[in-house]
């Protein structure tokens, strides 16, 4: 800076001290000719009333409150029970995430009411205090910056302290309603993403020997009289076919009871599990009254042919064509009448009475064959049932042991519409039955004699597998009504799976198409309804808090106190600085070492003093 510049400035400095002076006096030595006086002028204003002014000033509790009920009224009747996709999927709005989304947008609404209501009833609760009571400065500070009540003092500020408290449960009930929702894994869900595709039905004009082999081929004797290797092929797809549907059916615990069709399906198979075909047919094979018989009520023919595993009552063909004796096996003389080449046998079903039979195997008891009258059998008495026992020495040195039990039978086929056949399992569709429904109405078909014919083979061929022999040995067989169950589903999905093989051999290009309702993953809302209503009463104390505090309010008489908004714009407090002397402009908190400067009160001044007046802060 040169000393042109030096010059200036000192010489503005000099002028700025003379024209500050009058302002840099003692405050001792301000008179009121240094000050102008201010041409401030107060209004009276008028407060307004009625239903309006209320909403206005407690518009948080109603807001809350409604969001509240909306809420919980939405979870208890909209989400609970019903389904959402997981994914996102076509003509479809809400997912899973986006419910738990929604979910947590209103809870967010909800928190943020429930704090903008604590944050102006912690200035409401302490204008009310300074005005009826007072507070001290540690006190004050406390209920504005952490919403603590004062527990201790008068009735009000007691009923103040209330208020406080009673607005905390809302603020943490939160993750209560969000644990009320569980999420259950369910059976998919169809979503209208409807495609077309063919199923097999059976067809006599598949006669072409490059695709499938003829009617006639697949269940006759051909000219030379031996049975042809399309049919051993057959009896192979058919054990195939009724492990799919046993296993996915029971789980391999065989005391489940298989109630509804099935049907082998390999068209649907890529197709999630759970979508639903409009129109298809199914087999059905129905069991009832199933009875162990005592040798002598065993038709003498019954008892020859369990003897005899030639016999026709027993064998689809060839006995020798089945690698073992079966465990369970359906004793019933074929009903088939004469063959065609070119047309399939006349439709029919089957309702009536006829055998079952069970075989158990008694080892030899130090190199001799003994009967199956004694009590111990294979150290295993109670895993057989209640019976007496027909015995076969048989070929292997061992005892062949069989129950006959007396059952009814019905057998065709059920026409499942109205989407009710559903994918339960790959390449498995089970008719789920209307509400109510108890048993399908049983049509005719054209391979229902062939089928029931072909039971005993079908187990034989399966039991291949070891999937009945392992049955017949586990825990579970340990009482009579369990072996009942675990032949009736092993005699049904013999049924099924060869009906459901035959029927895929026997397709044609000619199939008719029918439609298929795409499903996707699906889960339903599950919800507590304990947990819905706990966190509604936990906010609905906060709409207590605010009727006590109208109350508790509603008998003060100063403005600033009924608008704490405008309080804190208005208040004057040059009073307490005039109090204090060294005033609270270097307080960077206030403490409990503060509160000897003295109480806090809100003054009433009347404001017909010539000079303006605010509400003033006082100390006492």
């Amino acid at each position: 800076m040169n000393d042109q510049e030096n010059q200036a400035f000192f010489r503005h400095s000099s002028s700025s001290s003379i024209a500050l002076a009058p302002l840099l006096k003692h405050p001792a030595s301000i008179s009121s000719a240094d000050v102008q006086e201010p041409h401030h002028v107060c209004l009276q204003r008028h407060d307004e009333s009625g239903f309006l002014s209320l909403v206005r000033t407690w518009w948080l509790a109603p807001a809350h409150l409604f969001c509240t009920i909306l809420l919980a009224c939405t979870v208890q009747w909209s989400i609970r029970g019903t389904m959402f996709p997981v994914y996102r999927i076509p003509h479809r709005y809400l997912t899973q995430s986006d419910v738990t989304t929604l979910l947590s947008v209103g809870l967010k609404i909800t928190s943020i009411f429930t704090t903008a209501w604590q944050s102006i009833t912690a200035w409401r609760c302490a204008f009310i205090a300074l005005e009826k009571t007072g507070l001290q400065l540690s006190q004050l500070s406390n209920q504005i910056s952490f919403k603590t009540p004062v527990l201790r003092g008068d009735k009000t500020t007691k009923l103040l302290g209330l208020v406080l408290l009673l607005g905390w449960p809302a603020q943490l009930a939160s993750p209560i309603l969000s644990g009320a929702i569980t999420w259950v894994p369910t059976t998919n869900m169809t979503y209208g993403n409807i495609t077309d595709l063919q199923i097999a039905r059976a067809s006599a004009n598949a006669t072409d020997w490059d695709s499938t082999p003829p009617w006639y081929r697949l269940v006759a004797w051909d000219d030379t009289g031996f049975q042809p290797a399309t049919r051993l092929v057959l009896l192979q797809k058919a054990a195939g076919s009724t492990l799919t549907i046993l296993r996915d059916s029971t789980k391999y615990s065989f005391s489940v009871p298989i109630k509804n069709p099935r049907r082998f399906t390999p068209e649907v198979e890529g197709y999630t599990l759970g979508s639903t075909v409009q129109s298809i047919i199914m087999p059905t094979f129905e069991i009832s009254n199933l009875t162990w018989l005592k040798i002598r009520s065993i038709p003498q023919e019954i008892q020859d042919a369990v003897h005899n595993k030639s016999n026709a009552y027993f064998n689809f063909g060839d006995p020798d064509y089945r690698p073992n004796p079966p465990v369970v096996g359906l004793i019933r003389k074929p009903n088939i009448g004469p063959l065609s080449s070119h047309t399939l046998p006349p439709n029919s079903s089957v309702n009536e009475n006829t055998y079952a039979v069970y075989r158990a195997v008694r080892y030899p008891n130090h190199g001799n064959l003994t009967n199956c009258s004694s009590e111990a059998f294979d150290g295993r008495p109670s895993h057989l049932p209640d019976a007496e026992y027909l015995w076969v020495n048989g070929e292997t040195h061992v005892t062949d042991c069989y129950a006959v039990a007396g059952l009814h039978i019905n057998a065709g086929v059920v026409a499942c519409q109205s989407s009710r056949a559903t994918l339960v399992a790959p390449s498995v569709l089970e008719c789920i039955p209307h509400p109510g429904e108890d048993q399908f109405q049983v049509l005719s078909d054209p391979l229902t004699q062939y089928s029931l014919s072909a039971i005993t083979g079908t187990i034989s061929w399966l039991d291949s597998l070891d999937v009945m022999t392992a049955w017949s040995s586990t825990a579970d067989t340990a009482i009579a009504a369990t072996i009942s169950i675990a032949i009736e589903n092993g005699l049904r999905a013999a049924y099924e799976g060869f009906w459901s093989a035959l029927t895929n051999s026997l397709s044609s290009t000619t199939d008719p198409k029918i439609t298929i309702d795409e499903s996707a993953s699906a889960v339903i809302a599950s919800v507590a309804t304990w947990r819905v209503i706990l966190w509604a009463a936990l906010n609905t104390l906060l709409t207590f808090a605010s009727i006590l505090l109208w109350r508790v309010q509603s008998s003060c008489i100063r403005p600033p106190v009924k608008n704490p908004v405008l309080t804190s714009i208005l208040l004057d407090s040059s009073k307490v600085i005039e109090e204090v002397g060294v005033g609270l402009c270097n307080a960077n908190r206030l403490t409990k070492n503060d509160d000897g400067r003295g109480r806090l009160r809100l003054r009433c001044i009347d404001r017909s003093d010539p000079h303006w007046y605010h509400d003033q802060l006082e100390m006492e």
